[in-house]
């Protein structure tokens, strides 16, 4: 219990983490926001399936998806979400498979798919669907890496 509070009082990602997995548990919601604020460093919203999701460094990153798959990873400053001008099939928020990683700075915006395996450099801005098992940078992101298995 100890290691708990000590990570919820000094481990801020960990705490948006926690508070994020107990959304549905109303009154403890409100206990933790309580005795712990959130200084809204991190912001998270979606469907994320949370084997192995994990924020480095949660400083000013902003996560709203439909949905991310296991091994989901995210570094400081990173930006995921809506863009109304990249509307595909009726969405307009990013989804995510399995293994991805989303380094510094990075920003991913519209309805569009990321795929299994994929890292995203720091400082990319991806508008576009990214294939599977491939490595992207750049602004606008293009495909750097192909056929990477991690």
């Amino acid at each position: 219990m100890f290691g708990l509070c000590w990570a919820l009082v000094y481990n801020l990602p960990f705490r948006a983490v926690y508070q994020y997995r107990i959304k549905h548990h109303r009154l403890l919601v409100e206990i933790i926001k309580v005795l712990f604020p959130n200084k809204r460093q991190v912001e998270i919203t979606g469907n994320i399936f949370f084997l192995g999701f994990v924020v480095y460094h949660g400083q000013c990153c902003v996560i709203h998806c439909k949905e991310a798959g296991q091994n989901f990873s995210v570094f400081q400053g990173v930006t995921v979400g809506r863009n109304p001008s990249h509307i595909k099939e009726g969405v307009d928020i990013p989804s995510f498979g399995n293994n991805v990683s989303i380094y510094t700075n990075s920003v991913i915006a519209g309805g569009i798919y990321i795929g299994d395996n994929v890292q995203i450099s720091a400082g990319s801005i991806v508008l576009e669907n990214i294939p599977d098992n491939c490595i992207v940078a750049g602004n606008p992101a293009k495909v750097v890496k192909k056929h990477v298995i991690m």
